[in-house]
């Protein structure tokens, strides 16, 4: 009977002491960081062109070139549009992501266009 009363005041004692560190050590997932630099970014030095909303999806939009360490070149672009009817949508956002790195002289040739075998253009 003593033994089940000790294991009982163990137990109250215990609990209260040890049951916030249970509780308190929740995980929480992290903010991707390249996104999170992206909009960070895009509302300092976009910020009269774009609202939150069109920084959000404009650093989803453009993910690769996030990927790729364009990320500043992306936005610098993109806060270099001054036009109003631009604006900043999908559109500005891909044409930025267009133009810079790797990609920024348009890349390869389009390959030659085939002949269509159906085209009789050439019999009189």
């Amino acid at each position: 009977m003593e033994r089940r009363w000790l294991f009982g005041i163990g137990l109250l004692v215990a609990v209260p002491l040890f049951a916030p560190a249970f509780v308190g050590c929740a995980a929480v997932a992290p903010k991707n960081r390249v996104l999170a630099d992206c909009e960070d970014r895009c509302h300092r030095d976009a910020a009269a062109v774009c609202t939150e909303s069109d920084c959000i999806r404009g650093c989803r939009f453009s993910l690769d070139r996030l990927v790729e360490r364009e990320g500043p070149k992306v936005v610098a672009c993109v806060a270099a549009q001054t036009t109003a009817e631009k604006g900043c949508g999908d559109r500005v956002f891909a044409e930025c992501a267009a133009k810079v790195g790797p990609y920024a002289n348009g890349g390869p040739p389009a390959p030659p266009a085939f002949a269509d075998p159906d085209d009789d253009s050439d019999d009189p």
